[in-house]
């Protein structure tokens, strides 16, 4: 991107159609003064930015937006706050900027920031808009990771969110796959830096990249409003003599869910499996879910589970702190036709979730033809004994 500083053309214009779609803008008719690419890509971009990162849209009409692919890897707001709150530093480097979030709430922890991208239009941008932003301790440089770290000073953490797409544009799930390649650079990585913070695609496998990276101290499995958006993994010299797990689920609205305990003390608890469906049952939040560490769960709010695929528990008493969605069961159906028929005799609507079960909620609000919404919740699920049934609930307030 050449362009840095936007006329005064392009800002009214923005003005002009900042409530309207970009896609739909695109059609109508500009002077040929205006670069209409440029003005869409930073029209488009406002809107991101105001969803994406709230903490900016003071100073929207003076920032310049990339393409939208560089949104689609960076940081929310409250992601990056979260990466920011786990590295108390001084010298930080950023090894792959981009959007240059991460880096921007880095530097409200950290003395110094080194923002590192081997995109030079990129830098453009990161260095106009963090000066936009106000913000001083932040160095911008190009160059790719693998060349910059051979030759750099040690700092104390090194950050990296490896890009998750081939040369062909697909996405990929696997650490040697990205772009650096991590398990190529980790043991320069380690002599540059004291901790060493790597964000990585949801998608991926948490037990297969601790296999990978068998230095990580601990995995942040970051979800938002029940989303699992970030997996991070933490590198550094231990602290703790065992692996620490956090499967956190950070709220808009509501206080923040953690569940934390390292991975040996997980694995040495057992869990009970039951066929028997109690007063409550319990959904955890996606954080938990993509871990799929349930022994400090079921141990800490004294819970069964309903079979060790169904990722359901249950319990005669409600566990009010429980991580996830809690429901006060009405009745358990056996599934079949008949019984699926009586007991949901004036049920109209209801809110259907599928777990460790051979139909989809598509096949079975066909099958018992339910619409969706309303208060009544239905799980589908196999028990410990492999019955299948029906689980009838309503949320607990």
């Amino acid at each position: 991107m050449e362009k840095i500083m936007l006329s005064e053309e392009i800002k009214s214009l923005i003005q002009l159609y900042q409530h309207e779609d970009a896609d739909k803008v695109a059609f109508k008719k500009f002077p040929q003064s205006v670069d209409v690419p440029f003005f869409l890509q930073q029209l488009s971009g406002r809107k991101h930015i105001a969803q994406k990162v709230p903490a900016w849209t003071n100073c929207l009409n003076d920032l310049v937006f990339p393409p939208h692919l560089s949104f689609e890897q960076a940081s929310s707001e409250i992601t990056a706050r979260y990466k920011a709150s786990l590295v108390a530093v001084d010298t930080l480097l950023d090894g792959t900027g981009g959007l240059g979030v991460d880096s921007y709430f880095f530097a409200h922890r950290a003395k110094s920031v080194s923002y590192l991208e081997q995109q030079a239009s990129l830098c453009h941008v990161a260095k106009h808009n963090f000066a936009a932003l106000g913000v001083s301790n932040i160095t911008v440089t190009e160059s790719t990771v693998e060349k910059y770290i051979a030759t750099m000073f040690p700092v104390d953490c090194i950050y990296l969110d490896p890009a998750r797409r081939s040369d062909r544009g697909r996405k990929v799930v696997s650490l040697e796959d990205c772009t650096p390649n991590v398990l190529e650079i980790i043991d320069t990585l380690k002599q540059k830096a004291k901790i060493i913070l790597i964000k990585i695609s949801p998608m991926f496998d948490v037990k297969l990249a601790i296999r990978s990276l068998p230095d990580i101290q601990a995995v942040h499995i970051v979800a938002v409003d029940n989303e699992c958006k970030e997996l991070l993994l933490l590198i550094q010299e231990s602290v703790e003599p065992e692996r620490r797990i956090y499967c956190v689920n950070l709220q808009s609205n509501k206080e923040n869910q953690t569940l934390s305990f390292t991975q040996e003390q997980d694995n040495d608890l057992s869990i009970i499996f039951t066929s028997e469906i109690k007063h409550y049952l319990y959904e955890p939040n996606v954080a938990i879910l993509k871990g799929g560490y349930f022994g400090t769960l079921v141990t800490q709010f004294s819970l069964e589970k309903l079979h060790p695929n169904s990722h359901l528990f249950t319990s005669e008493g409600l566990m009010v702190d429980f991580p996830g969605r809690i429901f006060e069961v009405i009745s358990v159906i056996p599934f079949h036709n008949q019984s699926l028929k009586k007991a949901l005799k004036g049920v109209e609507k209801a809110n259907i979730t599928v777990r460790n079960f051979p139909l989809t909620v598509a096949d079975i609000r066909k099958k018992i033809k339910l619409k969706e919404g309303g208060d009544v919740y239905l799980f589908a699920t196999t028990l410990a004994n492999q019955e299948k049934v029906c689980v009838l609930c309503k949320k607990t307030n």
